[in-house]
């Protein structure tokens, strides 16, 4: 391209071509941040750093470098660095979140060993149906209405909790692995991790109690998947836990509850 001066002197004008590919990287680049909020965006901060690489070895491949490609570079190291950086907190994340759903789940595993029987059927419900912790909870479970008393009393022949009440210091807990995190939602999520039940001391049956006659063998030891929840509650409860279920896998056994009421 050509024009002309002030004094009519022929100037030339080189026309450098803009990378328009670069920007739109940077763009995606910048929605990467979302990836910071929660990690359910990371895949998207992924992607987002795989087409910054993209547009730049695509610009770079040119016989003419194009402008713009600078935000290429940007994009690039914007995105890689979310990416790492949500993997590395979520690494993070899951190691506390386990650690307190271990810690939460032997400290109920334990009530339920020491024989105690309403304390840990409390701590198995929805936080709204909770009894208050500073009344007699003995008393509070003897008075329920029929309804609850239902529930109550279906709870108090599932298995695995039965067994380990009846043996009480005769058996014993052993963590082997945290097995998955499950998150429906932020605010709702699901950490299964698997026990070792271990018999000791005299051989116990337990068939009289359990619904339809069942008897699980002792000779050997129990796989537990034991779950917990943890809920993000309004304020002033802010996040709390709940055990959700404690599953007999090895060997199996199906959770069954009377058919007149089931344990919410």
């Amino acid at each position: 391209m050509a024009f002309r001066d002030g004094d009519d002197e022929l100037q030339e004008l080189e026309y450098q071509p803009f990378s328009a590919v670069c920007l739109i990287a940077f763009i995606a680049s910048c929605g990467a941040i979302l990836s910071v909020l929660h990690s359910y965006f990371l895949p998207f901060a992924i992607a987002a750093a795989v087409f910054a690489l993209y547009a730049v070895v695509s610009a770079e491949a040119r016989s003419e470098r194009p402008r713009g490609v600078i935000f290429g570079y940007l994009g690039l190291f914007l995105a890689t660095f979310l990416s790492a950086s949500t993997l590395t907190y979520r690494q993070l994340e899951d190691r506390r979140l386990f650690s307190l759903a271990r810690e939460y789940a032997e400290d109920w595993l334990q009530l339920v060993q020491q024989r105690q029987l309403q304390l840990p059927y409390a701590l198995s419900l929805e936080i709204i149906e909770r009894p208050s912790f500073d009344v007699d909870l003995i008393k509070f479970y003897r008075e329920l209405s029929d309804e609850r008393r239902v529930k109550f009393d279906a709870y108090k022949v599932i298995e695995p909790e039965l067994s380990i009440r009846r043996a009480g210091p005769e058996c014993s807990l052993q963590w082997l692995e945290n097995v998955k995190r499950i998150s429906p939602t932020p605010l709702n999520q699901l950490f299964v991790l698997k026990y070792q039940l271990n018999w000791s001391g005299r051989d116990q049956t337990i068939g009289d109690l359990l619904p339809e006659n069942q008897d699980l063998p002792k000779d050997r030891p129990w796989i537990l998947h034991v779950t917990m929840r943890r809920i993000e509650a309004l304020p002033p409860l802010g996040p709390q836990w709940i055990m959700q279920s404690v599953d007999c896998v090895e060997p199996r056994y199906i959770r069954k509850l009377p058919e007149l009421g089931r344990v919410e």
